[in-house]
């Protein structure tokens, strides 16, 4: 590939690539982001979306969710307004989706 390897859209930091026989994958050593491993995994990490990338609110209760770190370093996001004691109620209101 010719095109400079980006940076970590996530951290910033410097990306490195992983090289297995004919795939690639791409990683950021310091925040763990990285992509599948793939024969165009380069340009693959270089695209960068145009979309809006904001977190949008909770699909249950309409609040804003926040972005967790769990504790093997992977993230999560989750609302801090809904917590069901009902399984039930839980199952019900992930399923739940908006009329179309």
């Amino acid at each position: 590939m010719t095109e400079k390897l980006k940076h970590c859209p996530f951290c910033g930091s410097k990306a490195e690539v992983k090289a297995n026989d004919s795939i690639e994958q791409v990683v950021c050593p310091n925040c763990g982001a990285r992509n599948l491993w793939s024969t165009e995994a380069q340009s693959r990490w270089n695209k960068r979306t145009k979309r809006d990338t904001s977190l949008k609110p909770c699909p249950i209760c309409g609040k804003k969710g926040r972005v967790f770190q769990a504790y093997d370093g992977s993230f999560y996001v989750q609302c801090l307004n809904c917590y069901f004691k009902d399984i039930n109620k839980a199952k019900d209101a992930w399923n739940r989706r908006p009329e179309t």
